[in-house]
């Protein structure tokens, strides 16, 4: 892998995507963005920086295969930007940012895009769990205190994590923009076949904070209740779902892991099926940015078993389809997931014009670099 080196003398608009693997989230949002910003015409040049070679145009100049290790994106912002400035006289006018901080630019106007959480959460609970998040969180912190000025403006999810933002950092309001990210309601039937047809789903990754203890105490609750064969499935590996096992120090092979059925990484043209075909979604998730799955299982109109934090509830936007539970009450969410795995489903609404953004991320972009 090669760190970024600025080859050329001015950069009228550079943006920095290293970080997206190619098949997440962030790299649809790189793609959709700079299709926008080809299509305004407000840049004569763009200049994209990737680890893979996720876009391509004759309008863009790509230059790809360079490093995603977190630590030498930091290296980049922090000291290569701005010694090329210095030494080499180079000059970047514009910087796009999805990297959640700013870098040591001296003059250009940045544009951040903030998706780390633990940039406003606690690092108690980083540190308790994961030393690597915790010594990243804290190196990202001291950046945007560092090299935050009236130039640089962000792009934030959600309001919740607006505020936290304004009550952690001395960034003026007008200087943060709130954007949903762009969702789009799939009504095609399921066409999987699934493994099981009474089943709960929690789509999440293999993060300690996405709370899977929660579900391991479900399971020993609902072994309790009379209920039919039913599963919970997780979008995890067999050796994920080992480990995770072996932490909370619970056999292998007992009732607990027979309920569990893991699917692995589902692709995206596949996740609805999963999502309709379930009695329901449940998402204890400790921290997230925004919990995208709330919003592809509201669109279908899914009873929803929720950790009652403020994101979600501003996420889901008064959804009659979620429950909201408070994580220690154990009886509740036992009881509702048993009424979830007996009881027919009925489909709820949702205000879906609320939540379909779609191309707003770029158009805030556009807009902010106009303004400018």
């Amino acid at each position: 892998m090669k760190i970024n080196y600025l080859r050329h003398k001015e950069y009228e608009l550079l943006i920095n995507a290293t970080a997206a693997s190619g098949n997440d989230g962030m790299s649809s949002i790189v793609k959709n963005s700079v299709q926008m910003l080809v299509k305004s015409r407000s840049f004569k040049r763009i200049d994209l920086l990737l680890s893979k070679e996720i876009y391509s145009s004759k309008k863009i100049f790509t230059e790809s295969g360079l490093s995603t290790r977190w630590v030498v994106r930091f290296l980049n912002e922090v000291i290569l930007f701005r010694a090329h400035e210095i030494l080499f006289g180079k000059k970047i006018k514009t910087y796009l940012s999805f990297h959640s901080v700013p870098a040591n630019l001296k003059h250009a106007r940045q544009v951040i895009y903030l998706h780390q959480p633990f940039i406003i959460e606690s690092l108690f609970f980083a540190f308790k769990n994961s030393f690597h998040i915790f010594l990243k969180a804290c190196v990202m912190r001291i950046l945007i205190r560092l090299f935050d000025s009236n130039n640089v403006f962000y792009i934030v999810q959600t309001e919740y994590f607006k505020r936290k933002l304004l009550d952690k950092y001395s960034i003026k309001k007008n200087r943060i923009h709130v954007v949903k990210p762009t969702i789009k309601k799939n009504t095609c039937p399921p066409k999987k076949q699934l493994i099981h047809d009474n089943f709960i789903f929690y789509p999440s990754s293999y993060y300690f904070y996405k709370n899977h203890r929660l579900l391991f105490r479900l399971l020993k609750d609902l072994k309790k209740m009379s209920i039919p064969d039913y599963r919970i499935l997780l979008t995890l590996t067999q050796e994920e779902i080992s480990s995770l096992l072996k932490k909370e120090r619970i056999p292998y092979e007992n009732d607990i892991r027979s309920k569990i059925v893991c699917t692995g990484v589902i692709p995206n043209n596949e996740i609805s099926s999963y999502y309709m075909g379930s009695k329901a979604v449940i998402f204890p998730s400790k921290i997230e940015t925004f919990g995208l799955p709330l919003i592809e299982a509201a669109l279908l109109g899914k009873k929803i078993l929720v950790l009652d934090k403020e994101l979600y509830r501003e996420v889901l936007d008064n959804y009659s389809g979620a429950v909201f539970i408070k994580e220690n009450n154990r009886e509740k969410w036992a009881d509702e997931a048993s009424i979830a795995l007996t009881h027919p489903l009925k489909n709820h609404s949702i205000n879906i014009p609320k939540i379909l953004n779609h191309c707003a991320f770029s158009r805030t972009i556009i807009s902010i670099m106009k303004s400018l």
